[in-house]
């Protein structure tokens, strides 16, 4: 699929994005395609590269499912986790 200032050829907004963590059966830094597909109301993450044996499996996530939505950096990402995890172990 092509697209032009983040809207494919479908007219969904779409953007391209590394995975750090969340999906299942996704590892991480893994390339995706990030779909907002706003007539079926939902988000379709989908991998941007995959080996020829593998099937290419979309994971679809209604609007309903989803309470929150943000981009966060990995930095940002890794500040946050160790934050929790200190909190969580009683660390400093």
């Amino acid at each position: 699929m092509s697209w032009i200032n983040g809207i494919n050829e479908d007219g969904n907004l779409e953007v391209n994005a590394a995975h750090f963590d969340g999906l299942p059966n996704i590892e991480e830094n893994t390339l995706m395609r990030i779909i907002v597909d706003e007539k079926e109301r939902m988000v379709i993450f989908r991998k941007r590269l995959f080996r020829k044996e593998e099937k290419d499996q979309d994971i679809l996530l209604s609007f309903d499912q989803i309470l929150g939505a943000g981009f966060i950096t990995r930095s940002k990402l890794v500040k946050k986790s160790k934050v929790i995890k200190d909190k969580l172990w009683g660390l400093k």
